[in-house]
């Protein structure tokens, strides 16, 4: 459904007001009730959770393909990658979002 059908508009004013009734007051004007603010929201504390969640998650894969990584690579072409996704990780800290002032 879209969000259009979600909207809708009541009218505050009785039967009885005329057009004289209704003056300067926001009594007579229109009020937007939108149902969808209604529904439940995740909270903050779910969103949070999820978060570190899905850091734990990355850690403990880093973790346990470590020995693959290191067999397969050997000890100093592991050091390399370190030093290279090292590097990588700085310069994406010390960007501090320049890059995109530079394109705006």
């Amino acid at each position: 459904m879209s969000d259009l059908a979600d909207i809708r508009i009541s009218d505050q004013s009785g039967p009885d007001d005329g057009p004289d009734d209704c003056g300067v007051s926001s009594d007579c004007l229109p009020t937007v009730t939108d149902s969808s603010a209604s529904q439940a929201k995740p909270s903050l504390l779910i969103n949070a959770l999820s978060s570190w969640a899905g850091l734990g998650v990355n850690i403990v894969v880093g973790l346990l393909l470590l020995p693959f990584v290191v067999a397969k690579l050997g000890q100093t072409g592991y050091g390399v990658w370190m030093l290279v996704g090292s590097i990588i990780g700085y310069y994406g800290l010390l960007d501090l979002g320049v890059s995109s002032a530079v394109s705006r």
